[in-house]
């Protein structure tokens, strides 16, 4: 993981415009259809689950593109 993660450090600018552009081009489409998973007693929305991780992703892309060269967690 770390070693993907150093790979991909020099191409995070790239990462994070392509990434911000994909967002708000699907976020401005306005008819997509909201995923839903029926069970017995109610209905769970996938579109929720969808933003957590795309804007999750984003929040990672930029903290590898604003971070300083050497960083640690610990």
């Amino acid at each position: 993981m770390l070693r993907l993660i150093i790979l991909l450090r020099p191409f995070a600018r790239y990462l994070l415009v392509f990434w911000m552009l994909t967002v708000i081009i699907v976020s401005s489409l306005p008819s997509i259809p909201t995923l839903k998973i029926h069970t017995a007693k109610s209905e769970i929305r996938l579109d929720y689950l969808i933003h957590f991780c795309e804007y999750g992703l984003l929040a990672g892309i930029a903290f590898l593109t604003f971070v300083k060269s050497e960083f640690r967690l610990s």
